[in-house]
């Protein structure tokens, strides 16, 4: 988590700018660094976590993902989301049976989307000019963005150190009706599902 304590910062900023892109490209950094030190911790890998730390090892997301999916730690709260919403916590995409796979893949997935600047999904496209400028819609989109992705890096702390507690300042935010995006933006129902199974109250900010 201290490796990217300044991408939340870098986020906010590179939004209030105008450089949508940049900023949803900070919160992939974030989900990525998470889902590995939670994979090294959960599979007791510490000389990896070592050397993914010093630079000299690399540990793909796909590799953590898969590794934190065959975690006993996750097993619950997969088979929770499996009946709520019908797709698991971290498991791996079946396109022949158009399965779009767990709700951290999916959520890093569409950062991804934003990370390589994909056509429709940079900042020309955002901006519909040559920038930067305010665009409502990519600050909603932004923000959705940015509270799911602390909602499931909370999460998946939780589920590495049984005793950890959600910071007050986080809960407050996260439990109050205080924000509603629209429904192209908005934070996703496997969030909400998730979040109420670990932490035990339900999320309200940024849902509809």
């Amino acid at each position: 988590m201290i490796e990217v304590i300044t991408e939340p910062d870098a986020s906010l900023y590179n939004m209030l700018v105008g450089y949508y892109r940049q900023a949803i490209d900070s919160l992939r950094i974030i989900l990525d660094s998470v889902c590995v030190g939670a994979y090294c911790q959960l599979t007791a890998q510490g000389n990896l976590l070592q050397g993914w730390l010093d630079g000299n090892d690399e540990v793909k997301f796909s590799t953590a993902a898969t590794g934190l999916h065959g975690a006993p730690e996750t097993n619950q709260l997969h088979d929770h989301l499996f009946r709520t919403v019908h797709f698991g916590f971290i498991d791996q995409a079946n396109r022949v049976q158009a399965y779009p796979g767990g709700w951290i893949r999916q959520l890093y997935q569409n950062l991804s989307k934003y990370s390589h600047g994909r056509p429709l999904y940079n900042n020309t496209s955002l901006w519909q000019s040559n920038g930067p400028i305010y665009v409502g819609r990519a600050v909603a989109i932004v923000t959705g963005l940015f509270i799911e992705t602390f909602v499931a890096s909370y999460i998946i702390v939780k589920l590495c150190r049984p005793d950890f507690e959600l910071p007050a300042e986080a809960r407050g935010q996260f439990e109050a009706d205080v924000l509603q995006l629209p429904d192209w933006a908005q934070v996703s129902e496997a969030a909400g599902q998730a979040y109420q199974f670990v932490f035990g109250s339900p999320l309200q900010i940024g849902i509809s």
